[in-house]
């Protein structure tokens, strides 16, 4: 009979606690791809669109491809407002599952457009999943996390912003941009399959005073080891303490001060966004006859 040491044993309980975790993050971090490729799709795509060799029907002009670029914030502004309702009233399972059906339809009426009207209408539709997924993901990823590889598991989403872009990019160079589109519409199909039998969060199940079913859920994030009970209580007390805290309390000025860095944050952001895209128009000027491959450069200067 073979015996354990209990660093093994110690071990196995680890993995046993994180491996699911670790599973549905990286299965809901599918989203936040094809958000990344969202965003790297028009460089890449532009490069055809605005060839001579593109047909008339499809072919962008400078303000066109303007438009096509900028398109996809409006859709993904009305996404965000939408996974922000989403997001509480379905849960953040099935809002995730729901921003897969605007992004592959959005990603198939670009790769079959036959004119420039369904180009922008394929934009704005998958603006509308970036939106939602940018908003939820996050959330599912933070709820679903046992609290000592919670950093970890949060920085999976941005790491697969960058996986997509990077993706758009360097696929760019080799692909049509039809070929392209139909790329882009893989992960969202992928993850409507994968995810189907991924937990609810357990937070969000006690939010709407589904014990049972968030017992259910740490189980199967956490194991038989975890001492689930104890956690279901701390989430609960917690999401107690939300509901109860007085909302004058967050018009106190110590509380105005962090609220006024995050939006400022947020503003630079969105200047730092628009300095790129400024960026990338001046390394396809100065790579106009190598195109393709300024891509590479474009994704390395983000």
């Amino acid at each position: 009979m073979h015996s354990h040491s209990p660093q093994s044993n110690e071990m196995s309980v680890f993995q046993d606690r994180v491996g699911r975790s670790i599973l549905a993050t990286f299965i809901a971090a599918l989203g936040t791809v094809s958000f990344g490729f969202c965003l790297g799709y028009s460089s890449s795509a532009l490069v055809d669109l605005q060839s001579s060799d593109a047909p008339s029907a499809v072919r962008l002009s400078d303000d066109q491809a303007s438009w096509f670029s900028s398109l996809v914030t409006i859709g993904a502004a009305l996404g965000s407002a939408i996974g922000g309702w989403a997001i509480d009233k379905l849960g953040r399972k099935r809002t995730i599952m729901f921003c897969t059906v605007p992004l592959v339809l959005g990603w198939l009426l670009i790769s079959y457009a036959k004119n420039v009207a369904m180009l922008y209408a394929g934009r704005i539709i998958t603006g509308l999943g970036c939106g939602a997924v940018s908003l939820t993901v996050p959330v599912y990823i933070a709820e679903i996390s046992a609290a000592r590889v919670r950093g970890a598991l949060g920085s999976v989403n941005n790491l697969a912003i960058t996986v997509g872009l990077i993706l758009a990019y360097v696929a760019g160079v080799f692909c049509h941009w039809r070929w392209l589109a139909f790329i882009g519409a893989i992960p969202p199909m992928l993850q409507i399959i994968l995810l189907f039998p991924m937990p609810e969060t357990p937070c969000w199940l006690l939010g709407k005073n589904r014990r049972s079913d968030a017992l259910e859920s740490l189980f199967w994030l956490r194991g038989p080891s975890a001492d689930i009970e104890d956690e279901c209580i701390t989430i609960k007390e917690t999401i107690d303490t939300c509901v109860n805290s007085d909302w004058l309390s967050r018009n106190k000025m110590a509380n105005r001060v962090p609220l006024w860095l995050i939006l400022r944050t947020t503003v630079t952001d969105e200047e730092k966004r628009k300095l790129t895209t400024a960026t990338d128009d001046e390394v396809e000027k100065i790579f106009k006859k190598n195109s393709r491959k300024s891509k590479i450069c474009i994704s390395e200067l983000r």
